[in-house]
């Protein structure tokens, strides 16, 4: 298990993890989805094949929704289409879809961004954490890691 007060970051990217911000209405949408208690929680995988959801998977769900496409259990599928269903982290075309760029300038910043944003990471108590550190390894709820993004996402 990854123990976040163990992770090192600098001032400079503990400013930038700060500066990054959810789309209002993705944001919306993935806390009122988290809460509603239409998924049911799971872990390692964006979404299990037993229809549970991590909750990153649960904001690739929003997304695969809105664009009328489908999950994909197949290792090599990065086709605008589908979604792959076995990563723990978040897909490119999710993160543009979902981030403000404005917050924090994904192009300049991309090679850093795309990985503070895969994991959907936030600081608590100062320390970085993944969102699926809180949802695998933390055993947070879907209420719990809501509010977490509601109040620093």
């Amino acid at each position: 298990m990854i123990d976040h007060n163990q992770i090192k970051i600098d001032e400079e990217n503990k400013k930038l993890i700060k500066r990054i911000k959810l789309k209002k209405d993705v944001k919306e949408k993935w806390l009122k989805a988290l809460r509603s208690g239409n998924y049911k929680q799971g872990e390692i995988n964006l979404n299990n094949n037993n229809n549970t959801f991590c909750c990153l998977g649960v904001l690739c769900d929003i997304y695969i929704k809105e664009n009328n496409l489908i999950w994909n259990d197949n290792a090599g599928s990065t086709g605008v289409k589908s979604i792959y269903t076995s990563a723990h982290t978040l897909p490119k075309i999710i993160i543009m879809w979902a981030y403000d760029d404005e917050s924090f300038n994904l192009e300049d910043t991309i090679d850093k961004s795309l990985d503070y944003l895969t994991g959907g990471i936030t600081l608590i108590n100062d320390k970085p954490v993944t969102l699926w550190m809180l949802n695998d390894n933390l055993n947070k709820t879907f209420d719990e890691i809501a509010d977490i993004i509601e109040d620093q996402m």
